[in-house]
This record gives structure tokens, sequence and C-alpha cells, in this order.
């Protein structure tokens, strides 16, 4: 079965659960135009305590095609007794089924009903969003659609009814299904009251509900194929979307002709409850895609999943941002060979992360080429004969996430990754000990990862890496022995992803010369060393 850190034993997540809940609260509609809900202001300088989370008293809204609906609700003000909303499940963020919100949490928190008519005709994708500006970042959200009745859950997986974290970092909560136009939709949003010990996320305040819809078609899928390279799996798809906005996978597995339980739930096997989705990176923007997606052992244990049931047979149905689902074809897994950069790739020979299969040879993703190609120059190191020298450098790295990831035995949650920053590093002639730090006073409170490479564009050709250099303390060391002349790729990255500002860094990076046989030494073994035997009267000895 497919596993993470959860109830469900088969296919696993291993990632952390960005812990995710229910709210809700006084509201007051307004228009605003596609994309973006504009300004909205209270219904008064003292709200009152709001309307019942009742069914009864849910709020009406009219969904529009051409606008969006904004909604600011204060949670804090609700003092009736909310809705109890059970123990759904989810698929998102995490690709297989897991408990929707919090399981340890308290999720009898303040929750708000919105009775949504959807416009139109035909198949429209209605979304409901509480990214934004105006949802404090550390609101712990989930967002419960339910099609038959306010009070009717319907306990559907694929599509999902419920939406937890909007990602591994992001708590708040975004949704998307597909109904009829004409129908009315009740969405349940609320927040997470988190155990103590998890006390620092919110589970009720001021949140701004964005409710958008319109029509929607279904992708169709054209080719797939699945290949597994040691702990990874890698995805590919081809097929086409009327919309553009084709996300990723669902996946049902099968063995002789049987499809498999993942979720050991008790119920019989179904091909939208026992079902995993990954989602497509780099996003699909165009009508006809070709899609890519790399599932890491830490992330979902897809390849073992795969290998340790017999899998000889998966389904594969492309899903759109309103998780409409094209028909199922049958792809075969096979095993493959991870590449590095410029190697010949293609079947079952598949490049490593950052890089792409591109005319039979493995090339940087867009993304990775241009974080490369950014990089700057980091100071250049004056040989000073056989003594140490060093050079200094200050910089900052920004907000958001990055592009380039370390191995993951130098960091397992490897979506928690900011922004990257990196610096070619020149080494001299000569045979040298290199130290680099970010332990200096420049680098602040800054929680710092430090890896180097020697080439920018090939994740296989990691030399070093350090998260942090002891419990106490978050900044980063690295040591790179024997290194010779050449240019390096030195990157530093903040772990967790800001949302805005910049983090600063000061790194130091020493070289020590390492000696051959005869060469006058430091005793000390300070200034330099000798590579083989020791420094016996000041000189390199056998």
């Amino acid at each position: 079965m497919l596993h993470r850190l959860s109830p469900f034993t088969g296919l696993t997540l291993l990632c952390l659960l960005a812990l995710a809940g229910c709210d809700g609260g006084m509201t007051t509609p307004d228009d605003a135009g596609p994309g973006d809900a504009g300004p909205i202001e209270d219904a008064g300088e003292e709200p009152d305590a709001g309307p019942s989370t009742a069914c009864g008293a849910a709020m009406q809204i009219e969904a529009d095609t051409s606008r969006t609906i904004g909604v600011r609700v204060d949670t804090s003000k609700i003092t009736t007794a909310p809705e109890t909303v059970g123990t759904p499940i989810t698929i998102e963020p995490f690709g297989v089924p897991i408990p929707c919100g919090n399981p340890m949490a308290t999720t009898m928190t303040p929750q708000q009903i919105l009775e949504i008519a959807v416009p139109g005709e035909g198949l429209m994708r209605l979304t409901v969003d509480v990214v934004n500006a105006e949802t404090n970042p550390l609101f712990n959200t989930f967002i419960l659609f339910r099609t038959e009745g306010c009070d009717a859950p319907d306990g559907s997986i694929m599509p999902p009814r419920c939406f937890d974290a909007e990602s591994r970092l992001e708590v708040r909560s975004r949704g998307s299904i597909t109904v009829e136009g004409g129908s009315t939709v009740w969405a349940i949003v609320g927040g997470v009251a988190e155990p103590p010990m998890m006390s620092r996320l919110m589970d009720r305040g001021m949140m701004r509900i964005d409710i958008s819809v319109e029509p929607n078609q279904a992708p169709t899928i054209a080719t797939g194929e699945l290949y597994l390279a040691e702990d990874e799996a890698h995805i590919f798809a081809t097929g086409a979307d009327p919309d553009g906005n084709v996300t990723g996978i669902a996946m049902n597995f099968y063995v002789g002709g049987e499809l498999l339980d993942i979720t050991d739930d008790g119920s019989p096997a179904s091909v939208d409850r026992d079902v995993a989705i990954f989602r497509f990176d780099p996003a699909i923007e165009d009508p006809d895609y070709n899609g890519f997606a790399l599932v890491r052992e830490t992330a979902v244990n897809l390849a073992p999943f795969i290998r340790a049931n017999g899998v000889d047979r998966v389904a594969f149905r492309a899903y759109d941002q309103g998780y409409l689902l094209s028909d199922p074809i049958d792809v075969v897994p096979a095993e493959a060979t991870l590449v590095g950069w410029n190697a010949e790739c293609g079947g079952e020979m598949v490049c490593r992360r950052e890089m792409m299969c591109t005319d039979g040879r493995c090339a940087p993703t867009p993304d990775a080429n241009n974080v490369c190609g950014l990089a700057t120059e980091f100071p250049y190191f004056e040989p000073m004969g056989n003594m140490t020298v060093t050079q200094t450098l200050t910089g900052s790295t920004g907000s958001g996430r990055g592009v380039l990831r370390p191995t993951l035995e130098c960091v397992p949650l490897e979506d928690s990754i900011g922004i990257e920053k990196v610096y070619l590093m020149t080494i001299p002639d000569g045979l040298w000990d290199l130290t680099v730090t970010t332990d200096a006073a420049g680098t602040g409170e800054t929680d710092t990862i430090l890896y180097m490479r020697a080439n920018c564009f090939d994740s296989g050709s990691e030399l070093a890496c350090n998260n942090d250099i002891s419990d106490g303390n978050v900044r980063s060391t690295i040591e790179v022995t024997e290194i010779g002349a050449g240019t390096f790729a030195l990157v530093v990255e903040q772990l967790g992803v800001m949302d805005e500002g910049e983090a600063p860094h000061e790194i130091v990076a020493t070289l020590r010369p390492v000696l051959g046989t005869g060469e006058a030494c430091d005793p000390a073994g300070v200034e330099n060393r000798c590579q083989t035997g020791s420094c016996t009267a000041g000189v390199c000895t056998p």
C-alpha cells in the first residue's frame, strides 16, 4: 500500500504533513475582477458575532463567470456551535489518501458555510481560495465541498471534496471542483485547532474567501510512461486539454488484473478511492501538454511500492485543475537508470532531477538553467605560497521556493528549501583543503543550507553539503579535502520559504595547501598539511 505518516500503510508519504483544518465567521461579500478580488470593507467597526454556522444560516453566494466574488470572514467573532465535518479524506497536496485536516487536532473551531449558486450551463470549475494577502499565512485552514446538500457528505476521494494545505509549506487552502452549471454547492471553510505543542499556527481570525467559476472541459491523454530509477519514479504523459490547465496524473495499480487496495480502509477496492495523484512539475499552461513528474521516496514511496507489490500495470488518467478526469490508458512500469549532464537519455535512461532529456541529451530545465546562469563570481583566491588564503563575501537570498536541491541525505525535507544563491568559485592550481562556512556575523539569524557541486546543472555532482553545524547552530559549514583546480558551484539556501523580504548570509571560505613529500610544512597543520606521511622538522616526510 502507498504510504506517508498517516493511518494508511501501503503507499506512504514520508514528508511532514502541514497541519490544516476548520473555521468560519462573519462575512461581507464584494465583487472584483477575475484573478484579483480587490479590497473588501468590513461590515462595520464593531461587527457582531455573525450568523450561526448551521446549514440554515449559510451565506448565500451568487457566483459569476465574469468576476471573482470576495468574502471577508472574521471567525473569531463566531460564538455559535460549529458544523461538525467529521474526518473527511483528501489526496491534496500529498498525492495519496490521508485524513483532511489534522487528525491530532480539535476540529470544532468556528466555520463558515457558503451556499454557492453556480451559474452557466454544462461543466463548470468552481474554485474557493483563502491563499491571499488578507488571510494570515499562519491561519491553518481547510475547505470542504458538499454537492448533495449542506449536511450530506459524499466521501469522494477522486475527485476530492476536501482540500487541506495548499502545499507542504502553505497551511492555507485552495480547492476546486467541477460541477454542472445551475447547481448548488456548499463550501465549509474553517481552521484547525492544533495540539498545544504546535500552537504557533492560528485556528480562527480574519480570512478572505475568493470564489470564482469558469467553464471546464475534460483533458485527454495520448501516451504515458512510468520509469523506476533507484528510489525515484519518473512519470511522463502527453495529451491535450482544451482549457490548458491539465494538472497531473491519477494512478490506479494492478497486479494480475486485480486493482490494488492502497487505502486499507475496509471498503472494496475502487478506482476513485484507491487512487494516487501526482502533479506535473513544471506546471502545464498549454492545451497540448508534455507533462513530467518526479516522485522521490522521501515524498511518496511510489517506486518501492510498485516493486514490492509486483505491480504489472498502472492506469493513467490525466486530471485538470477542477479534477475532471480523462479516460484511462494502461502503462507498464519499467526499470531505468539515472544519468547526468550531457549524457544520452531517453527510454530507460532518465535524467537526474533538475535536468530534462532534450534532443537525446540531458540538459538543465529552464528554471535550473536560469538559476545557474545568474551565478555570481566568488572572490578569487590569490595563492600565498604554502599559506592558507581566505575570502569573505556577503549576500542574501529572497522570497519564494528554490529550484536547486541538495541531496536528501543532507536535507530530507526538500520542499522546505527557499530561493538559492549560486556563486561560481574558482580554485587555483595546486591541491587544497577547502572549508566554507556561513557561521559569521553577517548571516544573522538566517537558517542556511550550504553545498557545492562540480557542475551547477547536475544534481549528481554534489561534493559536500551541510544544513546545521550542530543542534544549536543553524548555520552551515562544508569541507572538501584535496580539491584541485577548476570552477565549482557554491550554493547557499535558506531553510524555509519566505513570503517576502530577504535573508542575509556571510560566507567565509578558506583554502589550505596540501603539500607533497619534501615541501616545507607547518607542524601544527594550520597553514598547510602534508598529503601523505607527516610534517617532521618542518618538512613533509613519508
